[in-house]
């Protein structure tokens, strides 16, 4: 050892004590651990640790592997950013923690928070004999005896300085000895046993934590929850009935050797904590979360990588019992140089690709090669499309052969060359990191060429900002629940948590990106903007080239392996037809189908209440149903503040946005019709259908399962509306011969027709965003069987530039196909997409509609 570093750091399998100390405090410290050292006390330090020192692996092996954790507390270390990472790695991993205070500092509040109650040892409080002593003990606590087998042991222990006095033998009458045996006896006995209750009382709620999560089907929740269990607990009966639900055994495939792989739960805070995996190859099976993750691949001289992937899925391969049968997709770094930095590479892929209205088959359709690119990590900003304007390029005319238009017509909100909402050639002060937007096809085209880059193609849109199989292993949904949506501006390209498969962000949300491809006279603008609903991040949607709106931004791509894109990938896309292609059953195979259709009349034995969220106006609640049998149904009651002696019912079938996960984190978003519906004096219903919220399944592994999964979903659906019904008929202030309808896009085009079809207490209905579906369906939970057989009022809403249900070709045919009465139902066409409407206008249409069939509550 150098003179720098005295003692030297054990690295063995016995048991050693981690130390933490800033490297301006070394002279303090070291002469504390040689004091350990003599004591024989095994401990494990980072000789040389200071504030701007790399954090190395080997640090966490041991802080994982040691007996005690001890951090030597002072100003500097207070303040090192290294220590205070130790400490929290340290107390993520459980390990127990001693903290020494050799100066009185005052510890930050976090500080205060993570440490809570652990050990604390005072240096200032005692004198050294004491203090050095009790620091002996408590680590010993800990390690146990160290001096028997220690190659320290023989050197000789530290001993205080003897006075005078303490040197003359002393007699201590034998009762005063064993009064004080027998209270030591009681007060350790007594702290053990409260220790142990406490301890007990922890454990057993850790546990609980993990059960709660798990059967809510919170998997990240659970996951992490179970982390904290002890190894007794994870061979209960019920941790292991749970167990496969949240976690699956994967081989997690990473191509670059010696890089270190961490991952944790999808959309955390910058800061959340990341769980070492290990290095790669990773050749043992590893339990992870049966969700998306966000996976972190390090290695010196390669850009770092960062992935959202899905569990289990292409690159997370189920070991056994696979529902994702697909080739690997491995997670591969990039040699720094190699590519932009502000890019990310996508690996070479030949799948077929799953993209609303452009998809054909449900396992995925257009299968081509699409080559090794690099894409931007984050759409193009304000300031960076501001080089474009300050280079001139409006007026260059390399940029712009080819485009047929007259440039000079793309000025901003002052003549300027530019974005429409631009001054002065100028974005708005405080705006630089906002997404560009308020530019045509054109405008971005010509971008892409000064930045000597392409927009990108459907095809290359669908490899990056999508998983690979994302049919088989979708990690839209999650990216999608993360995005910027249902808001009422942009946030700019630093803020997003939206991360994707390759390391993009904000690919669903925030605005929508221009592509290349061409749809009849329109040009492609995908992923969803800030002002849709998540529900639309994967729907193929094209506009007029020319169109210079709020909501349509770019992003970037370079081919790495040709010259330029395959011409068969430039080319113009046909998206799928939505017409109603079948005919209704007749009435006697519909019989037949009707007959399968039986809901068990069942009352609660018990309700659990708990308000979620509420205003001035209304109120949120999730009522927890209990059954016979252990069976529950989870239904959540939205409902007026103001009191009134009779209520009116409405049932809401939600749209897809209550099926992505962490669903009931955005309830706002999905009550978003049902509170104007409140406002009316109204209940709303909401129960959770099979497929939604706590209740969401897996992707089908293959068309039968997918058909059978219908049928299924179809009958458990009835029985769902027949609960909530009958809920409905315990309330005494609900007028139980008016209760109504209110169906959103999906709920509208698989659930609504059925339970109409089926249950006459529904007295009127209001369907928004409704339409026929193409793809196969199982007849069971094909609309167009129970439209005709639909008798009561109907209000249909919709946008007529919906792309997911084209107005002629879907939303008409659907209107015409209701077997209600031509004067008791009304199709109600805004000027809009899917989903989207004038809220104020869509409210008055749907309270009048109410009011009409049902009676003013």
């Amino acid at each position: 050892m150098t003179a720098q570093f005295p003692i030297e750091a054990y690295r063995g399998d016995e048991p050693f004590a981690f130390v933490s100390y800033a490297h301006e405090d070394a002279d303090r410290v070291f002469a504390e651990l040689e004091y350990l050292s003599g004591a024989g006390i095994r401990f494990y330090y980072d000789e040389g640790i200071h504030p701007g020192h790399a954090w190395h692996d080997d640090l966490a092996s041991a802080i994982e592997r040691c007996g005690v954790f001890v951090i030597f507390l002072t100003e500097r270390s207070l303040q090192s950013r290294n220590c205070l990472r130790e400490l929290t790695f340290a107390l993520d991993r459980h390990r127990d923690v001693v903290a020494v205070h050799l100066d009185p500092v005052v510890l930050p509040s976090g500080v205060q928070l993570a440490l809570g109650d652990r050990q604390a040892i005072l240096r200032d409080r005692f004198d050294e004999a004491t203090y050095r002593t009790r620091l002996e003990s408590a680590l010993r606590d800990f390690l146990g005896d160290t001096r028997s087998d220690s190659p320290s042991s023989a050197l000789p222990q530290w001993q205080p300085p003897l006075s005078p006095a303490a040197t003359q033998p002393r007699r201590i009458k034998r009762p005063a000895i064993l009064a004080v045996m027998v209270l030591v006896v009681v007060l350790v006995g007594g702290g053990l046993w409260r220790w142990q209750a406490a301890e007990a009382a922890r454990a057993a709620e850790r546990l609980a934590d993990f059960v709660d999560a798990a059967r809510a089907d919170n998997v990240a929740k659970a996951f992490m929850a179970a982390r904290e269990l002890t190894e007794a607990q994870k061979r209960t009966d019920e941790f292991l009935a749970l167990w496969p639900d949240v976690a699956t055994p994967v081989h997690l495939d990473v191509a670059t050797p010696g890089a270190t792989v961490s991952f944790r739960p999808y959309g955390g805070s910058s800061e959340s904590l990341w769980i070492p995996l290990g290095t790669a190859p990773l050749d043992d099976a590893i339990a992870l979360p049966n969700d998306v993750i966000e996976v972190r691949v390090e290695k010196a001289e390669f850009e770092t990588g960062h992935h959202a992937v899905r569990v289990p899925g292409p690159t997370a391969q189920q070991i056994e019992g696979s529902l994702v049968n697909v080739g690997p997709v491995a997670i591969e770094l990039t040699p720094k140089g190699a590519i932009a930095i502000d890019m990310v590479r996508v690996p070479a892929t030949d799948f077929p690709v799953f993209v609303t209205r452009w998809t054909s088959d449900v396992l995925g359709s257009h299968r081509a090669h699409v080559p090794s690119f690099a894409v931007a990590k984050r759409e193009v900003s304000n300031r960076e499309y501001q080089d474009f304007v300050d280079a001139r390029g409006y007026d260059d005319a390399r940029y712009w052969q080819g485009l047929p238009v007259d440039r000079g017509a793309f000025v901003d909100s002052t003549g300027y060359p530019g974005p429409a909402s631009w001054t002065l050639g100028h974005f708005a002060e405080g705006a630089g990191d906002l997404p560009v937007s308020g530019v045509s096809w054109h405008e971005a085209v010509a971008y892409a060429r000064y930045r000597d880059a392409q927009l990108p193609t459907i095809h290359h849109w669908a490899r990056y900002a999508m998983a690979p199989w994302e049919g088989m292993g979708p990690v839209l949904p999650a990216l999608s629940a993360a995005g910027n949506f249902n808001q009422t501006g942009a946030l700019t390209t630093r803020a997003s948590r939206a991360l994707g498969p390759w390391g993009t962000f904000d690919t669903a949300g925030n605005v929508r990106e221009w592509l290349w491809n061409e749809v009849g006279d329109e040009r492609l603008a995908m992923g969803g903007s800030w002002n849709d609903y998540a529900s639309e991040s994967g729907d193929l949607t094209s506009v007029d080239p020319s169109t210079r709106g709020p909501t349509i931004g770019i992003r970037l791509m370079r081919t790495l392996e040709h010259s330029g894109i395959d011409a068969a990938q430039l080319a113009a896309i046909t998206p799928v037809g939505i017409e109603m292609a079948r005919q209704p059953v007749a009435d006697e195979a519909f019989t037949i189908m009707r007959a399968q259709f039986s809901a068990q009349r069942r009352r609660p034995v018990s309700v659990e209440i708990e308000t979620v969220d509420g205003t001035d106006t209304w109120l949120l609640e999730r009522h927890v149903l209990h059954y016979d049998g252990d069976a529950i149904m989870r239904i959540y009651v939205m409902k007026p503040q103001r009191t009134s002696a009779r209520y009116q019912a409405i049932v809401l079938a939600p749209h897809s946005g209550a099926m992505v996960p962490q669903a009931a984190k955005h309830l706002r978003a999905v009550l978003s019709h049902a509170k104007s519906v409140v406002r009316t004096g109204r209940w709303v219903f909401m129960p959770e259908w099979l497929g939604t919220f706590s209740r969401r399944a897996p992707p089908p592994a293959n068309v039968e399962e997918l058909s059978e999964r219908q049928r299924r979903a179809a009958l458990a659906w009835y029985q769902d509306s027949s609960d909530t019904l009958e809920y409905i008929a315990t309330f005494d202030a609900i007028d139980q011969d008016h209760i109504g309808l209110l169906a959103e896009s999906y709920g509208s085009v698989v659930i609504a027709p059925i339970i109409l079809a089926l249950q006459p207490m529904y007295k009127a209905a209001v369907l928004v965003s409704a339409g026929v579906v193409l793809r196969p369906m199982h007849p069971m939970v094909d609309s167009v069987n129970y439209l005709p057989r639909v008798i009561q009022p109907v209000l249909t809403a919709n946008g007529r530039f919906d792309p997911t249900f084209p107005r002629d070709t879907s939303q008409q045919p659907f209107f015409d196909a209701l077997g209600t009465p031509a004067a008791e139902k009304r199709s109600v066409v805004y000027e809009g997409g899917h989903f989207r409407y004038p809220p104020n206008l869509l409210a008055a249409e749907i309270a009048a509609w109410y009011d009409r069939y049902l009676g003013k509550p």
